[in-house]
């Protein structure tokens, strides 16, 4: 990481496919605001236990719904990001994350002159995420069963 890059503020943008259902769209806000909660500082922005400082996070849908990728990256440019991280809440690599994002993030990019930007790796096999789907495994076992 370049001297410039370690000092300029970060932007955060999470993003999925997006959905015609308005709660599916929904749930990424909640990660959105979740996500802003940890940081230290609190609301949309503030800084992670690793220094980095983000001073925005923003979440967008690669298609469907509103926010668009183009608004949540203006939104961060807004706030003062001079980096922007995007986050695919994507479980595995492909074609999402391989090649359509970094695509819209460059388009996104161009109208922002000097602004840097890096694509994160899906979720992936994390043990975090095995700890979810272990707990979701066991709420779903206190539910009554389908015949």
């Amino acid at each position: 990481m370049s001297e410039h890059d370690r000092y300029s503020p970060k932007g955060l943008v999470l993003i999925d496919h997006g959905s015609r259902e308005a709660a599916a769209n929904r749930v990424l806000d909640g990660l959105r605001d979740l996500l802003a909660s940890q940081l230290r500082g609190g609301g949309r922005g503030g800084r992670d236990a690793g220094g980095a400082e983000f001073v925005c996070v923003e979440c967008a849908h690669m298609e469907i719904a509103e926010p668009t990728l183009q608004h949540a990256f203006d939104a961060c440019v807004a706030a003062g990001a001079g980096h922007i991280v995007v986050l695919p809440v994507f479980v595995a690599p492909g074609r999402h994350c391989e090649s359509d994002i970094p695509r819209m993030t460059a388009d996104c990019a161009r109208l922002h002159r000097g602004v840097r930007w890096t694509i994160a790796e899906p979720l992936g096999a994390d043990a975090a995420l095995a700890q979810l789907l272990l707990l979701r495994a066991r709420q779903a076992l206190e539910l009554e069963p389908a015949d």
